[in-house]
C-alpha cells in the first residue's frame, strides 16, 4: 500500500476508537491536492486544503467569530503545505514585528491548535542540515502538537546519520538522545515498512513480478547524424554549465541544467525552443539572480530550499533555469547560437 493509504488506515482506526477527531496533514505543496483526493476517494474523509495565501483571510474570519480565534480552529481536518507554515527568522525588508506576527499566525497557533493526529508526508525533509533550520523547528513543534504523530517517507535515511537521528528524535527524545543511540534494533519498533518484494494480495500472491534488468546497446545510424551532433553539443553544454554551477556552489542550478539533457532526448523542437529562450535572456542582459533560492543561497536554509525544486512541475523548473545566472561562460552565447 502507498504511504497515503496506510496513513488513512491508521487515521480511520484511531477515529473508530474515539481517539482522534482533529487531524492535521503537512505535505509538500505538490502533493497537497493528491492528499485531498486520496482521503475523499478511499476513505470518504473531507479535508480542508489551506494554502499559504489563505491563512491571513482565515485568521480574519476566525477573529470575527471569536475574539481570540485561530485560523486553525475553523476546521477539524486540515491539509497544509510544509513550507507555508515553517517559522522564519528573517526575511528581506521585514521588521521584527512583522516576522513575529507571521510566525504567530502560521506556526505558533498551528502547533497549539489542539490536534489529535499529525501526519507529515515526505518527513525526511524535517531532518534539516542542523537543528536550527526552519523545517526541523517545524518538526519539533509538530511532534509536540498531538498525542499521535505519523512521519511518512520512502527514504527516511538518506545517508546522513545526523539528519536521521534528528528525525527519530522527533518521535522519541528519550529513546534517541544522541547519534550513538541510533541502531537497527532501537529504530525497528518505530518503523512500519512494507518491502515491495514482500507485498502480497488477499490470496497471498505476490503483487509484483520479479524485476529483470537487461542492457540493450543502441548505436547511432547514419540517418541520425544531425541528431547525434545535436545531442553531443547539448551534452557538452550541460556538462560545462553543471560543473560551473558546482564550482560556484550553486548546485540547484546544476540540478536544473540536467533538464536540458532530458529535453534533447525527448524532442528536437523542445530543446530548440528552450535554447532560443536562453539565448534571448543572454542577449538581453536579463540573466539576473532570478532563482528565488539566491537570496538564501549562503544561509542556513540552503539545503531545504533546494528540496523545494522537487515540488515544482517540469515547466516551472525550466522557467527557473532560464532565469538563473551563473558567472558567464565566455563561450556560452556562441555555443547556444550554434
Amino acid at each position: 500500500l502507498g504511504k497515503t493509504i496506510e496513513a488513512g488506515l491508521v487515521m480511520r482506526e484511531l477515529k473508530l476508537r474515539g481517539l482522534v477527531r482533529r487531524t492535521l496533514v503537512v505535505a509538500p505543496k505538490g502533493l497537497a491536492t493528491q492528499w485531498i483526493a486520496e482521503m475523499q476517494t478511499h476513505f470518504n474523509e473531507q479535508f480542508q486544503l489551506v494554502l499559504g495565501e489563505d491563512i491571513t483571510t482565515l485568521q480574519r474570519m476566525a477573529s470575527g467569530a471569536e475574539k481570540k480565534g485561530s485560523a486553525w480552529s475553523l476546521f477539524d481536518q486540515v491539509i497544509v503545505s510544509l513550507d507555508s507554515v515553517k517559522p522564519v527568522e528573517k526575511r528581506r525588508g521585514w521588521t521584527k514585528e512583522r516576522i513575529a506576527a507571521y510566525n504567530r499566525n502560521r506556526f505558533e497557533e498551528l502547533v497549539t491548535a489542539g490536534w489529535d493526529l499529525v501526519v507529515v508526508d515526505e518527513a525526511h525533509r524535517l531532518g534539516g542540515s542542523t537543528d536550527q533550520v526552519a523545517r526541523y523547528k517545524l518538526g519539533k513543534g509538530l511532534a509536540e502538537a498531538a498525542p499521535y504523530v505519523l512521519l511518512l517517507s520512502a527514504t527516511p535515511h538518506q545517508g546522513k546519520t545526523d539528519a536521521f537521528h534528528r528525525l527519530m528524535n522527533l518521535l522519541d527524545e528519550e529513546a534517541f538522545p544522541d547519534m550513538d543511540s541510533v541502531s537497527c534494533e532501537r529504530v525497528a519498533p518505530y518503523v512500519i515498512r512494507t518491502e515491495k518484494r514482500r507485498a502480497i494480495d488477499a490470496e497471498g500472491k505476490p503483487l509484483f513480478k520479479p524485476r529483470r534488468t537487461q542492457m540493450i546497446p543502441v548505436a547511432w545510424e547514419n540517418r541520425h547524424h544531425l541528431q547525434q551532433v545535436l545531442y553531443e553539443d547539448v551534452t557538452e553544454y550541460v556538462r560545462e554549465g553543471y560543473n560551473q554551477a558546482l564550482r560556484e556552489k550553486k548546485r540547484h542550478i546544476g540540478f536544473l541544467m540536467i533538464l536540458l539533457q532530458r529535453l534533447v532526448v525527448s524532442s528536437t523542437r523542445a530543446i530548440r525552443t528552450t535554447l532560443e529562450r536562453r539565448l534571448s535572456v543572454l542577449r538581453g542582459g536579463e540573466a539576473q539572480a532570478g532563482m528565488r533560492l539566491a537570496e538564501v543561497e549562503n544561509g542556513p536554509e540552503k539545503a531545504e530550499d533546494y528540496d523545494e525544486l522537487y515540488d515544482m512541475d517540469g515547466q516551472e523548473l525550466l522557467d527557473e533555469l532560464l532565469k538563473s545566472q551563473i558567472s558567464a561562460l565566455q563561450s556560452e552565447m556562441t555555443r547556444v547560437e550554434t
